[in-house]
């Protein structure tokens, strides 16, 4: 349990931090759309990576051996999936 004193300090640095908020529920709720947006924005830069990475291996492929670049996008994906079934991703970690 806070002293008055103490939790007169701690209510005075929530508003502080919470200027725009009119109580801790705001807060609280500012705080979680915050982390829902953040979420959501790293969730695209990820697919937008695997995409990017995806599609300079199928253009590389493409380039070498002359595969359709639509065929090479499937084909590199399931290439890793059966790889790490295998035993590629114990086999990773253990070199790691």
């Amino acid at each position: 349990m806070l002293t008055p004193g103490l939790r007169s300090l701690v209510f005075v640095g929530e508003k502080l931090l919470t200027s725009f908020s009119s109580s801790s529920g705001e807060f609280l709720f500012e705080l979680n759309l915050q982390r829902a947006f953040n979420m959501c924005i790293r969730l695209a830069t990820n697919i937008i990576v695997s995409s990017m990475l995806i599609l300079g291996g199928s253009a590389t492929v493409t380039d070498l051996s002359g595969m359709n670049t639509i065929a090479a996008c499937f084909l590199i994906p399931v290439g890793v999936a059966i790889y790490v079934v295998v035993g590629g991703m114990r086999a990773t970690l253990l070199c790691d």
